[in-house]
């Protein structure tokens, strides 16, 4: 993009950091979003994985160093923010230090124990000149966890819950968090409360138990979390499984294609073909399902989700079967977070946002009503129990997080 497309200042810069890509934009103060080139797939680019810790320093690096290259097109003293939203945990330490991966490792991106804020402060001072040196610098860099930034950016202007004071937002990714505004604020969770610990790890929080007594063979519980852990405790012999390891995208496209397997032969290929897989070598799904690295599988994994919309699309009852019981799992989890937080309004407002929400059944209709067909059975699901007031909306603002550092916020 060229410099004449950036708008005037006063304008923020921010980057959004995810398991697989780093986005660079620019927001102004009429709230609206500049994309700033290509999203960049960082473990290819920068040669990074996601098991050395030393990685973390030098991702940093390069996201200032994408950052730069719009710093520079500005005066100082048009940048109000320099913004990044992260996977998380975002917390300060007992010593009031911004730590990004603490209390516990992030979950896709290679930080643990991370001092953000002097991280960043440090490579702009090293990439972008001694007039980002000053104190009044650090005050203008601003780091959230990514669902936190994605509540923020969806009750801003633009938002699909605009000026609202209570709200919360779902982000199904490669992962399942949770961000919440509560009272015009952000929610981080009560430290004291043993069931409000850790409440943006939604995915790590609500577990899936087998129950055959039970219509659809299964029930959610939502499980309180001890400090500094990853996630509740679960009881892997009966079957217990986390929310994220069942509807999160890798784990989700791993489920389809197992269940792909058990097909007889004929529905296998009508399948594989509506869905067009089926010039896939049988080799890769089946790596798919047992390697669990989903970051080298990646391309596979959008491709098994984006197919299965494309096969139902098409009509295919298998796919759309597969929709409607991924809609309802979904709503059915759901309904214990909302259930454990009744009596807090921000559980009437909840949006489903990123790679799953966004993806997975766009353009599928419910043959009689019309509706889409991955909300209505999310929202079935939770109107199941009588009494709760709760609407579920599917997100497709891909700039959210980036929105969420807009200058009229600050």
């Amino acid at each position: 993009m060229s410099t004449t497309a950036f708008p005037p200042g006063p304008v923020s810069v921010a980057a959004s950091l995810g398991g697989t890509k780093i986005a660079i934009g620019i927001v102004d103060r009429r709230c609206h979003a500049t994309r700033v080139g290509e999203s960049v797939k960082w473990r290819e680019a920068f040669g990074l994985t996601h098991d050395r810790e030393a990685d973390g320093d030098r991702l940093v690096r390069e996201i200032v160093r994408l950052m730069s290259s719009v710093l520079r097109c500005y005066r100082p003293e048009e940048v109000v923010r320099i913004g990044l939203a992260a996977n998380g945990p975002v917390r300060y330490d007992v010593g009031g230090i911004l730590r990004l991966g603490w209390p516990r490792r992030a979950t896709a991106t290679p930080f643990y124990n991370y001092p953000i804020m002097e991280g960043m402060g440090r490579m702009l001072r090293e990439l972008c000149g001694e007039e980002y040196s000053d104190v009044a610098w650090s005050e203008r860099v601003v780091v959230l966890h990514d669902a936190a930034a994605a509540v923020l950016g969806e009750t801003g202007p633009g938002g699909v819950f605009a000026g609202c004071q209570d709200a919360a937002v779902v982000v199904i990714g490669t992962g399942i968090g949770l961000g919440v505004i509560e009272n015009g604020r952000l929610y981080p969770g009560d430290d004291s409360l043993a069931e409000e610990r850790m409440l943006a790890s939604l995915g790590r929080r609500l577990v899936y138990v087998p129950d055959h007594t039970v219509e659809h063979g299964y029930r959610y519980e939502y499980r309180s979390i001890e400090w500094g852990e990853t996630r509740v405790a679960i009881d892997g012999t009966r079957g217990e499984t986390h929310f994220a390891e069942r509807v999160a995208g890798p784990w989700l496209a791993e489920r389809l294609v197992r269940e792909l397997a058990h097909l007889d032969k004929t529905e296998h290929s009508l399948v594989t073909r509506a869905m067009g897989l089926s010039r896939v070598p049988p080799e890769h799904l089946e790596q798919l399902v047992l390697r669990r690295t989903f970051h080298e599988w990646r391309e596979l994994e959008v491709r098994v989700l984006e197919g299965l919309t494309a096969a139902a699309l098409a009509n295919n009852p298998w796919a759309i079967e597969r929709i409607r019981a991924v809609g309802t799992e979904i709503g059915r989890a759901l309904l214990k977070f909302v259930e454990q937080f009744e009596d807090r309004p921000f559980t009437q407002r909840v949006a489903l946002a990123s790679t799953v929400a966004e993806r997975l059944g766009l353009g599928v209709n419910d043959g009689l009503t019309g509706a889409d067909l991955l909300m209505q059975c999310v929202n079935e699901a939770i109107r199941h129990r009588r009494g709760i007031d709760c609407q579920v909306v599917r997100s497709s603002n891909y700039d959210r997080e980036l929105l969420a550092f807009a200058p009229a916020q600050s």
